[in-house]
Formats: C-alpha cells, structure tokens, sequence
C-alpha cells in the first residue's frame, strides 16, 4: 500500500506526503514508524527514540519531526496517549517501499505513547495492553 492509502485507510489526510510523519484528525493522532527502527520486547513490537538515538540526530531539524511533535502532544493533551501506527518499509531517511497500517480491531490491540518529551520531540510508543479490542 502506499504512503498516503494507509493513512487513508486510518481515516486521515496526509497534507504533504513527502515531509509529514503524522496526521491528526478529530478523533485521533496517527504517526509512521519505520518497520527497521522498530524493537520487539516479550514479543512485542515498540519504538523508543532515546534507545535509538540517544546523541540525536539530524532528523530533528526536520518539518516532519515538528509536525509530529505537535501531533503527539496533541495524543498526550486529548488521547490520553493513544495513537494510530503505520509502519512503513524502506531505508530510513532515505525512501519508502510500502506503508502498512495497523488495524487495532484487527490486531486486538492498539498503540499508545508511554514517554513523551515535549521540548526534543523524543517518544516511546508502545502496544497499548490496557485495552483490548473485540
């Protein structure tokens, strides 16, 4: 599926599918996760940015990265945390191959951001274990 099919298929608009990273709807906040930066901890998948970049990165100067860190506080804010996820296949920073979104009435779980800092934009988005679906 494409880049902007899946956040389609979420039930979001992608306004710049080039740079943006996350969208925002009334109801929800979804954000793109890279299928190789992911990390899978007692079977499950999760992304944490202080394990992956700990000294930063380039990235965070980024229209894709601000953007996102307005659509997070905003999951924070209105959400509780909860977020939609599309994981997306390719080289990081460089191109994707395909975008798959995860579909939590399909899946029976959803994605929630655990650890958030506002001010580097750095999170920990995780399986939301809380609350199952169906």
């Amino acid at each position: 599926m494409n880049y902007v099919e899946a956040f389609q298929k979420l039930g979001y608009t992608i306004v710049a599918p080039r740079s943006d990273w996350s969208a925002e709807k009334d109801g929800g906040v979804c954000i793109t996760i890279w299928q190789k930066e992911r990390s899978i901890k007692d079977g499950l998948p999760y992304l944490d940015l202080w394990e992956l970049h700990p000294s930063g990165g380039e990235w965070q100067e980024k229209s894709g990265h601000k953007k996102r860190m307005r659509h997070l506080q905003k999951a924070m804010d209105q959400f509780d945390g909860a977020v939609d996820v599309i994981f997306v296949t390719g080289e990081p920073g460089e191109s994707y191959e395909s975008a798959n979104p995860w579909i939590k009435e399909e899946r029976g779980f959803g994605w929630r951001i655990s650890k958030f800092d506002p001010d580097s934009g750095y999170f920990r988005a995780e399986i939301d274990k809380t609350e199952t679906i169906g």
